[in-house]
């Protein structure tokens, strides 16, 4: 037998589902606040992304009817590091890219974007 373990001064840690509670955060677009969690998908590390490259995150492209079938569980952003994937993406699916390269992409003359407005 042993005597009383004291205790380290630690905070009370608790399993994730025991002790769960959501951050109050801002929404932006459908991210944050009261909005329901979103998925991202990384694809940063694919060189040559293509409509095949999308299956494992919930999209099918179908060549005869040129529609993109959509998972039930389908990622609803994509995070890539080109500039541009080359296709057509699906309605529901959003881009994310590195800072430098949106900033690029929102200066350039051809983005209808500036700095100023």
């Amino acid at each position: 037998m042993h005597g009383d373990v004291q205790s380290s001064g630690l905070p009370d840690f608790r399993t994730f589902g025991l002790s769960y509670q959501r951050h109050q955060t801002i929404a932006v677009n459908n991210i944050g606040g009261g909005q329901v969690p979103v998925v991202i998908a990384d694809l940063s590390k694919v060189e040559n992304i293509t409509p095949q490259s999308l299956q494992g995150i919930g999209y099918t492209y179908n060549e005869a009817d040129d529609k993109w079938n959509i998972a039930d569980a389908a990622a609803d952003y994509v995070y890539i590091n080109q500039p541009d994937i080359g296709f057509a993406l699906p309605g529901t699916l959003k881009v994310i890219v590195p800072y430098e390269q949106w900033a690029k992409q929102v200066n350039s003359p051809s983005s209808g974007a500036g700095r100023g407005g």
